[in-house]
């Protein structure tokens, strides 16, 4: 476990109206997978986590979502738990998983439901998924019909912070995915799903590098 980078996660006290980009991702390296067989997948009951989601005098509601590229969740909920330890997100959104519909029935997370999910009909690979928090109030969107492998892969909830709601989406888009099609549908599901009380938080990964300039960055 030495050998293993935690996984980067958002744990910040904010503004529901300020949660768009929140979100921070890391790869998981497929080669520690071996060293986690030993490891228990249960989560201690004095470290459950604390799913109430109460305003504070100041307006402020505090939510964290976890996102992460796992290049495959088959064999890794138990290193994930490992990472997530004494600090469980509320919402846990996962790229690549790399598993089919009835795979992902057979993954469990202590305290977590899947509420979502989609997986490649045509390829191998890719997919998205989200969990949350048992305890916590939300309405599945479908996005199904509006999906293409490689291209745009794409799950989404609505979660209902008190008298807030927040949309969240989970998305990905292959190295190789057509990019003018990947922008046409992501403006068509943010118009389907627009109201003007919802906010909206999107977390992924969609290959596009925000170091250098290009016009890619620029029409995102």
């Amino acid at each position: 476990m030495a050998n293993i980078k935690p996984a980067l996660i958002v744990s910040q006290t904010f503004k529901v109206k300020e949660l768009v980009n929140l979100t921070k991702t890391q790869d998981l390296d497929n080669e520690t997978d071996h060293k986690l067989n030993n490891l228990s997948t249960k989560v201690p009951s004095k470290t459950k986590p604390n799913i109430k989601l109460s305003h504070h005098s100041n307006g402020l509601v505090p939510l964290i979502i976890y996102h992460q590229n796992v290049r495959g969740l088959r064999g890794k909920a138990n290193e994930l738990l490992s990472h997530l330890h004494l600090n469980f997100p509320h919402i846990l959104c996962f790229s690549e998983h790399h598993m089919n519909h009835l795979e992902l029935q057979q993954i469990f997370i202590d305290n977590y439901k899947l509420s979502v999910s989609y997986c490649r009909t045509l390829y191998e690979k890719g997919g998205v998924r989200i969990f949350v928090q048992e305890g916590l109030r939300y309405v599945k969107t479908d996005m199904e019909n509006h999906c293409k492998d490689k291209d745009f892969e794409v799950c989404a909830i609505k979660i209902y912070l008190n008298t807030k709601c927040a949309c969240i989406i989970a998305i990905y888009r292959a190295p190789t995915g057509n990019f003018e099609l990947f922008i046409s549908k992501l403006d068509t599901i943010l118009r389907k799903l627009y109201t003007a009380t919802t906010e909206y938080i999107i977390c992924g990964d969609i290959n596009i590098n925000y170091l250098v300039d290009s016009d890619r960055k620029v029409q995102l």
